[in-house]
Protein backbone atom coordinates (compact mmCIF):
# COMPACT_ATOMS: atom_id res chain seq x y z
CA UNK A 1 0.00 0.00 0.00
CA UNK A 2 1.30 3.52 -1.08
CA UNK A 3 1.30 6.20 1.48
CA UNK A 4 -0.77 9.07 0.36
CA UNK A 5 1.92 12.02 0.34
CA UNK A 6 0.98 14.67 2.70
CA UNK A 7 -1.22 17.89 1.32
CA UNK A 8 1.25 21.02 2.58
CA UNK A 9 -0.09 23.30 4.77
CA UNK A 10 0.43 27.26 3.92
CA UNK A 11 -0.26 30.07 6.30
CA UNK A 12 -1.62 33.38 4.91
CA UNK A 13 -1.29 36.04 7.19
CA UNK A 14 -2.49 39.89 5.86
CA UNK A 15 -5.31 42.04 7.97
CA UNK A 16 -6.69 42.46 4.39
CA UNK A 17 -9.42 40.23 3.85
CA UNK A 18 -9.32 40.42 0.12
CA UNK A 19 -5.91 39.57 0.16
CA UNK A 20 -6.46 36.25 2.25
CA UNK A 21 -8.92 35.21 0.13
CA UNK A 22 -7.06 36.04 -3.42
CA UNK A 23 -4.17 34.48 -2.39
CA UNK A 24 -5.87 31.54 -0.50
CA UNK A 25 -8.13 30.40 -3.51
CA UNK A 26 -4.74 30.91 -5.86
CA UNK A 27 -2.65 28.75 -3.30
CA UNK A 28 -5.23 25.97 -2.96
CA UNK A 29 -5.48 25.94 -6.51
CA UNK A 30 -1.46 25.27 -6.94
CA UNK A 31 -2.85 22.21 -4.63
CA UNK A 32 -1.53 23.61 -1.26
CA UNK A 33 -3.61 23.61 2.24
CA UNK A 34 -4.66 27.13 3.35
CA UNK A 35 -5.44 28.35 6.53
CA UNK A 36 -5.47 31.93 6.85
CA UNK A 37 -4.96 34.65 9.59
CA UNK A 38 -6.58 38.36 9.64
CA UNK A 39 -4.00 39.24 12.95
CA UNK A 40 -1.00 38.20 14.58
CA UNK A 41 -2.97 36.54 17.61
CA UNK A 42 -5.53 34.97 14.98
CA UNK A 43 -1.73 33.38 13.43
CA UNK A 44 -0.21 32.38 16.62
CA UNK A 45 -2.89 30.59 17.91
CA UNK A 46 -3.05 28.62 14.51
CA UNK A 47 0.45 28.02 14.47
CA UNK A 48 0.25 26.31 17.97
CA UNK A 49 -2.39 24.07 17.26
CA UNK A 50 -1.15 22.91 14.20
CA UNK A 51 1.97 23.74 13.06
CA UNK A 52 2.11 24.91 8.71
CA UNK A 53 4.68 23.85 6.35
CA UNK A 54 4.88 27.42 5.69
CA UNK A 55 3.57 30.97 6.54
CA UNK A 56 3.36 34.51 4.37
CA UNK A 57 2.65 37.21 6.48
CA UNK A 58 2.22 41.14 5.78
CA UNK A 59 4.32 43.11 6.99
CA UNK A 60 2.04 45.90 8.26
CA UNK A 61 -0.49 44.91 10.19
CA UNK A 62 -2.38 46.83 13.03
CA UNK A 63 -1.18 45.84 16.51
CA UNK A 64 1.62 43.65 15.98
CA UNK A 65 3.30 43.92 12.65
CA UNK A 66 4.59 41.08 10.36
CA UNK A 67 8.15 41.81 12.45
CA UNK A 68 6.75 41.16 15.44
CA UNK A 69 5.12 38.08 14.29
CA UNK A 70 7.99 36.67 12.55
CA UNK A 71 9.89 36.90 15.97
CA UNK A 72 7.15 35.15 17.84
CA UNK A 73 6.76 32.58 14.90
CA UNK A 74 10.74 31.65 15.57
CA UNK A 75 9.65 31.35 18.97
CA UNK A 76 6.92 28.62 18.52
CA UNK A 77 8.19 26.95 15.19
CA UNK A 78 11.41 27.45 14.48
CA UNK A 79 11.52 25.43 11.49
CA UNK A 80 8.72 27.05 9.76
CA UNK A 81 9.65 28.72 6.67
CA UNK A 82 8.51 32.05 6.43
CA UNK A 83 8.16 34.95 4.00
CA UNK A 84 7.47 38.62 3.98
CA UNK A 85 5.03 40.62 1.66
CA UNK A 86 3.95 44.18 1.80
CA UNK A 87 1.87 46.76 -0.34
CA UNK A 88 4.48 49.44 1.19
CA UNK A 89 7.06 51.09 -1.27
CA UNK A 90 8.60 52.72 1.52
CA UNK A 91 10.40 50.02 3.29
CA UNK A 92 13.23 50.87 5.47
CA UNK A 93 16.74 49.97 4.69
CA UNK A 94 16.87 48.74 8.39
CA UNK A 95 13.51 46.58 7.76
CA UNK A 96 15.04 45.18 4.72
CA UNK A 97 18.53 44.55 6.21
CA UNK A 98 16.81 42.39 9.28
CA UNK A 99 15.19 40.68 6.71
CA UNK A 100 17.98 39.63 4.84
CA UNK A 101 19.99 38.46 7.91
CA UNK A 102 16.64 36.47 9.17
CA UNK A 103 16.75 34.91 5.49
CA UNK A 104 13.00 36.07 5.29
CA UNK A 105 12.66 36.82 1.54
CA UNK A 106 10.72 39.96 1.04
CA UNK A 107 8.06 40.51 -1.87
CA UNK A 108 5.81 43.39 -3.23
CA UNK A 109 2.15 43.61 -3.81
CA UNK A 110 0.05 43.04 -5.81
CA UNK A 111 1.28 39.34 -6.02
CA UNK A 112 -0.55 37.14 -9.04
CA UNK A 113 -1.75 33.75 -8.53
CA UNK A 114 1.40 32.39 -10.04
CA UNK A 115 3.22 34.92 -7.99
CA UNK A 116 1.96 33.81 -4.78
CA UNK A 117 2.10 29.52 -5.80
CA UNK A 118 6.30 30.29 -6.58
CA UNK A 119 6.92 31.90 -3.58
CA UNK A 120 4.91 29.34 -1.41
CA UNK A 121 7.08 26.92 -3.92
CA UNK A 122 10.19 28.43 -2.95
CA UNK A 123 9.73 28.25 0.76
CA UNK A 124 8.23 24.92 0.72
CA UNK A 125 11.03 23.32 -0.85
CA UNK A 126 13.88 25.60 1.06
CA UNK A 127 12.30 23.43 4.37
CA UNK A 128 12.85 19.99 2.43
CA UNK A 129 16.38 20.49 2.10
Amino acid sequence: MTATPKVPIVLIVDDQRVVLRVYGLALEGAGYQVRVADSADAALESVRDDKPDAVVVDLTMPYINGMGLLYRLREIAPGVPVAMITGMTNVTDETRQELDSLGIPLHFKPLGPAQIANIVESLIGTSRE
